[in-house]
């Protein structure tokens, strides 16, 4: 435990213009877009494209080979300008219009594409080292709805690369961050867009906190501000020098989940660096935790402890499992045997003392169950 401290997008179109919203058009079911093979989960217009070496849109429609196809490329989030046919048109800036045999920018309506609408466009080894978004849409011609002869197919939202987002903090400060590209975190009943990262070594969902003396009292009862389900990374009195100590805080999503790293951190007593370690929440319909420690570096004096774990952040629902050991072998010794009695909630955490390495590099978080139910198994 720590001593205490002092502490214009716009489309033109006539005199119309939009501005950015969240969330896209769900299109029309007579015309239909596909990325890569991909069309977007129910509920979702995200296709990850990080890595793919071609990018190809393809369009259809269901009333013929020969609709009329006009190919909007946007370059953020989506946007949306309603149209008189029904449904919008969903962009951002930098809006280009692809007809297939070239590329015209003045021109919204041009009809030099029909469907069945190809186009293929190679990344030649540009996959960008951070996230860039492009927005991909279609207007396809329709002669079923008159008096407006038009159809939007669904907007989709493509990330090329991995979006990073860097903080530098405070000493005992935090920040939320709003997911950029990323499905929904699952966590403990929580489905969060946005989360806090915690400067002190721990990510929590319902509100941030300053706490920087590392008890598992305050772990298990949310920080002080029960109910707060959170993740203790390596939850100590960290980042010392605060927004000079070198530290920084990253989050970064992709295809498979979102990682919130904590870079070249400092222990607060000894001074000593703490190294770098980080947490994942896995992309899928659980809960799944990846908490990895090899970077970690522990400090030789005896008030840096880290505390780690994860926890539903209320301490008078549910279990709260204890496995410190003194040894820093609690949770390592239970990975692959330990699973959450049947019931309510279970807070599992442990106490590492200070001058002690984890037992474990990495550890998983295995949700035993769908949303919400906070049981977990421990595996490797």
């Amino acid at each position: 435990m720590s001593q205490i401290k002092t502490f214009c997008a716009c489309l033109a179109m006539s005199a119309l213009a939009f501005a950015q919203q969240p969330g896209c058009d769900p299109g029309h079911a007579n015309a239909r877009l596909v990325i890569n093979s991909t069309v977007p989960a129910l509920g979702s217009n995200d296709v990850d494209l990080a890595g793919s070496p071609i990018i190809t849109i393809d369009v259809s429609t269901s009333l013929g080979s020969t609709e009329d196809v006009i190919l909007i490329l946007g370059t953020l989030a989506c946007g949306a300008l309603p149209t008189p046919w029904g449904g919008s048109i969903d962009m951002s800036a930098g809006e280009v219009v692809a007809d297939g045999l070239g590329l015209t920018t003045g021109t919204f309506l041009d009809y030099l594409a029909h469907t069945p609408f190809s186009l293929a466009a190679s990344l030649s080894g540009a996959n960008p080292p951070t996230a860039v978004l492009g927005t991909t849409q279609a207007i396809v011609t329709d002669p079923t709805n008159m008096p407006f002869a038009f159809r939007n197919t669904l907007a989709i939202r493509s990330t090329f690369g991995v979006a990073e987002t860097v903080y530098t903090l405070a000493d005992d400060d935090f920040v939320q961050h709003t997911l950029i590209t990323a499905n929904p975190i699952e966590f403990c009943g929580v489905s969060a867009t946005q989360f806090f990262v915690n400067s002190n070594g721990f990510v929590t969902f319902n509100a941030g906190s300053n706490d920087f003396s590392e008890t598992l009292g305050e772990f298990f009862d949310g920080w002080g501000s029960a109910p707060n389900p959170g993740v203790a990374v390596a939850y100590s009195d960290l980042n010392r020098g605060g927004l000079t100590s070198g530290a920084t805080y990253a989050v970064r999503e992709s295809g498979n989940g979102v990682q919130v790293e904590f870079r070249d951190q400092i222990h607060w007593s000894s001074q000593e660096p703490a190294g770098t370690f980080s947490v994942t929440f896995l992309d899928s319909s659980f809960s799944d935790t990846r908490i990895d420690l090899t970077g970690f570096i522990p400090a030789t004096t005896a008030t840096d402890d880290i505390i780690v774990g994860v926890t539903d952040g209320d301490a008078s629902v549910g279990i709260d499992t204890d496995l410190s050991d003194g040894m820093g072998t609690g949770i390592s010794s239970n990975i692959g045997s330990y699973t959450s009695p049947l019931g309510g909630p279970d807070s599992i955490g442990e106490l590492i003392p200070a001058n002690t390495a984890p037992g474990f590099g990495t550890v998983q978080f295995f949700e035993l169950g769908f949303h919400g139910s906070c049981r977990w198994a421990i595996t490797p």
